[in-house]
């Protein structure tokens, strides 16, 4: 009899790759899916995944540290946008620049959104990130706020994007938000037990 604990960290690790996989999908995603399987973690994967050398992470304020000790104890190399001034323009002028052999992610909260977004207005030809991934997106979904058209700026320079959104989120939030950026709905939950040895059913896909 297989140990409940292994069986529940490969379905963790199976659903992670799941996740990875649509995320990466070129040009910008909208995926509702189950929080507590390594989110941190699947969005490394996904933005290598997707080719990129430097990723933006963007997560409420308060969890930014968080995800950055999580990223950094996985051995990937992750930078957190500092509240000072101008430090979101010096993150885009890093990321735009940045060489090194390791991909890297960089951590900033929604309203960082606003100095992204007048970065990449400014310097049209850089292109500071090669993906982006918002956590609760449902929270972008005013297309006519400063900070949700900086978001979209940043977005169009990387070409790929994923907006996640909890599955325990108000669906009405979660549609309003797919008219605002006219994207499809997928809606990824992890297999069942007994589902697991299964490569059926590996994908649950609602378009709305």
């Amino acid at each position: 009899m297989q140990n409940p604990d292994i069986d529940h960290i490969e379905r963790s690790r199976q659903y992670r790759s799941e996740l990875s996989a649509a995320s990466a999908v070129p040009g910008t995603s909208l995926v509702v899916y189950e929080r507590g399987h390594g989110t941190a973690l699947m969005i490394a994967e996904a933005a290598g995944q997707a080719g990129a050398k430097t990723a933006l992470f963007v997560v409420p304020k308060p969890a930014r540290e968080l995800y950055m000790d999580q990223l950094r104890h996985m051995g990937f190399t992750a930078i957190v946008v500092s509240g000072k001034k101008g430090a979101m323009e010096e993150i885009c002028r890093h990321a735009a620049a940045y060489q090194d052999g390791k991909p890297a992610v960089f951590i900033a909260a929604p309203n960082d959104m606003v100095k992204a977004g007048h970065w990449c207005d400014a310097w049209k030809q850089q292109t500071p990130f090669g993906f982006v991934a918002v956590l609760d997106a449902e929270n972008f979904r005013n297309m006519n706020s400063e900070k949700n058209q900086g978001l979209k700026d940043v977005i169009t320079r990387a070409g790929n994007a994923v907006l996640l959104v909890g599955h325990d989120t108000d669906p009405v939030k979660t549609r309003a938000l797919a008219r605002a950026w006219d994207l499809h709905i997928v809606t990824i939950l992890p297999r069942p037990a007994h589902a697991v040895a299964s490569g059926c059913e590996a994908m649950a896909m609602d378009a709305d």
